[in-house]
């Protein structure tokens, strides 16, 4: 690829919509997710979006998969706070 080339792949992609890592036709398989959708998602909801991770899966047998990632902790019951404080 030629330098004059090069200096115009991003306005051509630009215009075509394909620039990498924005879309499923870049670096990424799936389009992204904004992280700020996620952590208002249930732990279910969350695994299936991003895939079972094994912090994931062990946070779920502590609090149940109907948790949401931005519930108040200090509202669970204590045992429930200390399972997860070792964690």
């Amino acid at each position: 690829m030629q330098r004059v080339d090069f200096c115009k792949w991003p306005k051509t992609c630009n215009d075509t919509g394909n620039l990498p890592g924005i879309g499923t036709d870049g670096i990424f398989p799936t389009p992204l997710v904004d992280i700020r959708e996620i952590i208002h998602q249930t732990l279910d909801q969350v695994m299936k979006t991003v895939g079972k991770l094994q912090e994931l899966e062990k946070m779920k047998a502590i609090v149940g998969g109907d948790m949401t990632l931005t519930e108040d902790v200090s509202l669970l019951p204590r045992e429930t706070q200390v399972a997860l404080k070792m964690f």
